[in-house]
């Protein structure tokens, strides 16, 4: 019963990463198309500091803060 729920949990992850990634293909392209080459530049800028953020907050550092209060508290 176990190894099926996991089998099919590892299906549902796999269908709906395939989902976004051609969700997000068909939106780059007219994206592209619509800001033009000046336009990509500055989306691309933009786009660096927001990955250096969501790299920061994906990797732990608000869990680790939010631990390290709740002690200071306690």
């Amino acid at each position: 019963m176990k190894k099926n729920s996991f089998i099919g949990g590892a299906f549902i992850a796999t269908f709906g990463i395939i989902i976004v990634k051609v969700i997000g293909l068909l939106y780059v392209i007219p994206f592209n198309m619509i800001i033009g080459e000046q336009g990509g530049a500055l989306y691309g800028y933009g786009y660096n500091i927001y990955n250096l953020f969501l790299s920061i907050s994906s990797a732990g550092f608000p869990f680790a803060i939010s631990k390290l209060t709740s002690e200071y508290n306690a």
